[in-house]
């Protein structure tokens, strides 16, 4: 029997797909209805029909399961920031533990992986470190908001604060709300690209408190020093910093900072070192499971005596200065200048000498200076995973030991294959909970390469 859309039926939650979805079954089609949990008995109103699944709208919760609790946001449901609040923790853990299953199911060469219990976020709350909102007028009439894109949606939603993110961000948020109430700056409008004031971004170092407040304009705004004033009233601010980003396009920020009060960078700590971030650079967003995720990288190499650690994808080079040994090199690769310039001046704040920076292409680089058999690759590599080229000359040197990380299990268990194949071996995979309250997972493995593995 054929769904019908706008049919309304009766529907079972079963399970979450990998977006955070409730899932349920009618007549042996997948029906997605958002908001829901395992166990969930609903009325539901089927608004899209497609050939393998169908999207429904909750009319009606006849029986609700006990894995609900209460959102922390009161815009939980609308926002597209997080997919899961009204879900326990616990449920949650178990939900992203059985995508990363079963993303290794798809491969052979990974069936046979033990996946280590998920390590927890410590925080649920207050846990992230970067925020970016957009700006918006929805109309002449109404007043600016700011804020996050709905799910799947090019409407942002107005957000007053964020639970996820520091109190201090939070009030820069609603400093600069204040502010654009006032001004007379005219707000940017992405279909006819007109307007000055586009964005709001805000980076926290948590265990220095440290803030960095960057506003993001198509061009120079003119005067913004009530603006500036009032942020000063925050205890952690330590700089604020103009962007200039006149381009057409979906980039949060462009290529032009100027530091307006303050410095032009922040700090943060992982265990007992200091690490430099600027507004471009990447840096991991939870801090306080960053250490968590270093330490299972140490786990994996204790055993190891590398002349050579190469970090790849380096950002500003935490993971491998909290590696460095006494005898060992770090060599950190990336294409972005600006984290590279941090990593150098990084390597000199926490007293390291052997380690050396690259801003260029990975390719590149070890094209001048290989890989050699004993060394060890820590990879980590954006969501997208590594691309074919650049993994096919990592792996051309057959380095002993790999370091996967990845914060997205498609394409890291897609990467880990790709290594596996050529002659490595896995038996390990730890993931990492740096995302509470989405769907998203960090994992962590070591991969060792042994000419008993080719066939």
């Amino acid at each position: 029997m054929t769904l019908r859309k706008n049919e309304i039926i009766d529907l079972t939650i079963h399970d979450l797909d990998r977006s955070g979805n409730g899932r349920g079954y009618h007549q042996d089609f997948s029906v997605l209805v958002p908001n829901t949990a395992p166990g969930d008995q609903l009325q539901v109103k089927l608004i899209k029909i497609t050939h393998s699944y169908a999207v429904g709208k909750r009319l009606k919760m006849t029986s609700k399961s006990s894995h609900h609790q209460a959102p922390i946001c009161e815009i939980a449901h609308q926002c597209g920031g997080c997919q899961t609040q009204h879900i326990q923790q616990q449920i949650i853990s178990q939900w992203k533990w059985a995508l990363l299953d079963q993303e290794c199911a798809k491969y052979s060469n990974l069936s046979n992986c033990r996946i280590h219990p998920i390590v927890a976020s410590t925080q649920t709350t207050q846990y992230r470190n970067k925020l970016q909102v957009s700006i918006r007028q929805p109309s002449a009439l109404q007043s600016p908001i700011m804020g996050l894109s709905a799910s799947h949606s090019n409407r942002i939603i107005p957000m007053q604060s964020c639970p996820i993110q520091h109190t201090d961000v939070n009030q820069a948020l609603s400093i600069t709300q204040r502010w654009i109430d006032k001004t007379s700056l005219s707000i940017f409008d992405p279909l006819t690209h007109r307007g000055t004031l586009r964005s709001l971004v805000c980076r926290m170092g948590y265990h220095t408190q440290e803030l960095m407040v960057i506003l993001v304009c198509t061009h120079a705004p003119g005067s913004l020093d009530d603006w500036i004033s009032d942020l000063q009233d925050i205890p952690s601010i330590k700089s604020i910093q103009l962007n200039i980003h006149p381009e057409p396009n979906d980039e949060m920020m462009g290529p032009r900072f100027t530091t307006l009060w303050g410095q032009s960078t922040i700090h943060e700590k992982i265990d007992d070192q200091t690490f430099m971030m600027g507004p471009q650079s990447f840096f991991q967003t939870n801090s306080d499971q960053v250490p968590h995720l270093y330490h299972i990288v140490r786990h994996l190499l204790q055993s190891k005596k590398p002349t050579t650690i190469w970090d790849l994808y380096c950002g500003v080079g935490s993971i491998g200065q909290c590696l460095q040994r006494p005898d060992t090199q770090v060599i950190g690769i990336d294409t972005n200048e600006e984290a590279i310039h941090l990593a150098k001046q990084n390597a000199t704040l926490n007293q390291l000498t052997h380690c050396h920076y690259y801003h260029s292409r990975i390719d590149e680089v070890l094209s001048q200076h290989p890989i050699k058999s004993d060394d060890v690759v820590i990879c980590d590599p954006p969501r997208k995973g590594c691309d074919a080229d650049t993994l096919a000359t990592i792996l051309s040197f057959r380095p002993s030991t790999i370091i996967m990380i990845s914060c997205n299990p498609v394409t890291g268990c897609r990467d880990i294959n790709k290594i596996i194949d050529v002659g490595y071996t896995v038996s390990d995979i730890y993931p990492v909970d740096m995302f509470p309250h989405t769907s998203h997972c960090e994992l962590v493995c070591q991969l060792t390469f042994t000419t008993d593995s080719l066939s």
